[in-house]
């Protein structure tokens, strides 16, 4: 099941809630992961309660965190919450409720236009297969192209996603890391709708581990705009 809410919706809808006090400091926390798949973006920050959450601004096409890890530790309850793109003044902090030991993933997509694009942010369904890496796909590749993304060994072809389509279209992604597979190293193969290998990388993939892979650029980009998918490990 698919379920999704904008940034801005949820944080209106939490604007009634007063400010509760934090005894969390040394407890579970709120992980989040930040992409920035916005055309034209300046590099994005999280700001919660005044403090920023990724130490430095996450470039277009660049995810938090590390290659092992895109997560990023945020103290729950309710908080002030800013999303500052660039040096562009942000629009007026909203309170927003981030859940401690929930997972969440927050994306700016589609094309900046004075640093300002649309942001999803969705709650990941996280669990983990002992002996299976598990995976979701995003189609955050600007137009209206529908994608596929396949997963190749030796052994067998894994068919992530058929002719997914583009986030500005669907308005939604995937919370569930749905697809799961034997771990080892495959190719990606990104296919267009016309069924046309538009990116292909190979890529070691683990057990015990949840992978986003999403899709970067715009249909028919070339340079910084080409077309790409970046592989996330989200751990949990």
């Amino acid at each position: 099941m698919k379920r999704s809410t904008s940034l801005a919706v949820i944080c209106i809808m939490m604007v009634s809630c007063l400010k509760q006090v934090d005894d969390t400091a040394g407890g579970p926390k709120a992980k989040i992961t930040i992409i920035n798949a916005a055309l034209d973006s300046d590099p994005v920050t999280l700001i919660l309660d005044g403090q920023s959450i990724n130490e430095t601004g996450i470039a277009f096409g660049q995810a938090s965190g590390t290659a092992t890890n895109s997560y990023l530790d945020a103290r729950p309850g309710v908080q002030s919450t800013l999303w500052q793109v660039g040096t562009t003044t942000p629009a007026e902090a909203k309170f927003f409720q981030w859940m401690p030991d929930t997972y969440y993933t927050l994306l700016q997509y589609d094309t900046a236009i004075g640093n300002v694009a649309p942001v999803i942010l969705v709650t990941d369904n996280i669990t983990v297969n002992d002996t299976m890496a598990k995976g979701r796909f995003i189609n955050s590749m600007a137009g209206n192209d529908s994608l596929s993304l396949w997963l190749i060994s030796s052994k067998d072809t894994v068919k992530l996603a058929n002719k997914y389509p583009y986030l500005g279209k669907s308005g939604s992604f995937l919370t569930d890391f749905s697809t799961s597979w034997k771990p080892g190293t495959r190719r990606m193969e990104l296919i267009d709708q016309h069924g046309v290998v538009i990116f292909s990388e190979d890529t070691d993939l683990e057990e015990k581990m949840n992978y986003s892979f999403v899709a970067f650029g715009e249909s028919g980009g070339t340079g910084t705009k080409a077309p790409v998918v970046r592989k996330l490990a989200q751990l949990k």
